[in-house]
C-alpha cells in the first residue's frame, strides 16, 4: 500500500527561501497537487528536501520538473536536496543526478 504524499513546509528566513519537504511516495496520485502547491509556497528560492521522499515514478519526477521549469521562467531557483535510496536513483536514471543536492 502507497504512503500518502505529505508536504512539510519550513521557512529558513536566515537565507530568505523557503523550504519544502516531501513526505512518502510521489506517483500519479500526488504529481498535481505538487504542480499547484509548489509554485505557491516558492518564494525568490526553493529547496524540495527530498530526503523523507520513499518513492518517485516518472509521473512524479515530471511534476519536480514541471514545477522547477515554471520558477525558472520566473526568475525563481528550485533546488532538490536530500534525494535518498529508490528516489535519487529516478533522478540518475533520468540522467538528472546532478540537479539534487546533498542534505544540509
Amino acid at each position: 500500500m502507497a504512503e500518502r504524499l505529505g508536504i512539510v513546509i519550513r521557512t529558513d528566513t536566515e537565507r530568505d527561501r523557503s523550504v519544502v519537504g516531501l513526505v512518502g511516495d510521489l506517483d500519479l496520485s500526488g504529481a498535481s497537487h505538487v504542480r499547484s502547491a509548489l509554485p505557491r509556497l516558492a518564494g525568490q528560492e526553493l529547496v524540495v528536501d527530498l530526503s523523507r521522499l520513499a518513492f518517485l515514478d516518472a509521473a512524479g519526477l515530471s511534476a519536480l520538473l514541471l514545477v522547477r521549469d515554471r520558477l525558472a521562467h520566473s526568475g525563481r531557483c528550485l533546488v532538490f536536496q536530500g534525494a535518498r535510496g529508490i528516489v535519487h536513483r529516478v533522478f540518475d536514471l533520468a540522467g538528472l543526478g546532478h540537479l539534487v543536492e546533498e542534505a544540509a
